[in-house]
């Protein structure tokens, strides 16, 4: 097909292209079938650049060869995927989404994981950026799939210069500090208003009793001073009545 790819007809090749992605490449009698199919993509990608047009819209249809039972169909499709990523038209990720591949990372075995991290490394470790970029690359990896993260770091040391391992574990450890001194600070400020808040609550608490104290002795006062004047005024008025009464039995008598 790569030989001749110039005089084919485009229905011809539609028609081709249908049986390979649509039967042959979920053919579940035969894995080796599955796995032809994904090799023959591979050598029309890197032998007829003509092609590329039609397997940018192939390949997707045939992303689920990822997940693969069988071990060799998968990792001829990573090999695929692998050089896809050197194709300037096509994309590795219109193939396959991240996602799966980092849930594919999680679970694989060694052998599978160092292709999926030399397909992905270079996504989520930027050498040619500086040192806040890859962290923020780094950190975007984690909040997605942290155990993928975790082998991604660990099978990503053949693709990882060792100065620029040293300076990214001087970015992340530098990070980490401002990180906790940033929230220690927090904690200490937001302690501080507290006590203050306390503080002025108390002071408030102090005035309304003092208050409350003031108002009840002000009450007694008051209680007192009427008492005083009732006591005065009784005697009072005894002695005019009886003074009145002594008068009206002098004028009877």
């Amino acid at each position: 097909m790569a030989a001749f790819w110039p005089i084919i007809s485009s229905d011809i090749l539609n028609k081709w292209f249908n049986i390979l992605v649509k039967q042959l490449a979920f053919d579940a009698s035969s894995s080796k079938v599955r796995m032809a199919v994904v090799k023959g993509m591979k050598l029309l990608l890197t032998t007829c650049p003509r092609s590329h047009y039609v397997l940018q819209k192939a390949l997707p249809r045939i992303s689920d060869c990822l997940h693969d039972i069988n071990e060799q169909v998968r990792v001829a499709f990573l090999d695929l995927l692998l050089q896809v990523k050197k194709v300037r038209t096509i994309r590795y990720f219109d193939v396959v989404p991240v996602d799966h591949l980092l849930a594919r990372l999680e679970i694989e075995r060694p052998n599978l994981c160092k292709k999926i991290v030399k397909l992905l490394f270079n996504s989520f470790f930027p050498l040619d950026e500086n040192n806040q970029v890859q962290l923020e690359r780094c950190i975007s990896l984690v909040e997605t799939n942290r155990n993928a993260s975790r082998k991604l770091y660990e099978y990503g040391v053949e693709s990882m210069p060792l100065h620029n391992a040293i300076w990214f574990m001087l970015t992340v450890l530098v990070n980490v500090k401002r990180f906790v001194s940033a929230e220690m600070a927090q904690k200490m400020s937001s302690s501080s208003d507290s006590s203050e808040i306390e503080s002025q609550d108390d002071e408030r608490n102090k005035e309304n009793d003092e208050n409350s104290q003031r108002r009840s002795k002000s009450k007694g006062l008051k209680n007192s001073n009427q008492l005083n004047s009732s006591v005065t005024r009784k005697p009072l008025e005894s002695i005019t009545n009886s003074s009145i009464a002594s008068d009206v039995t002098v004028s009877v008598f």
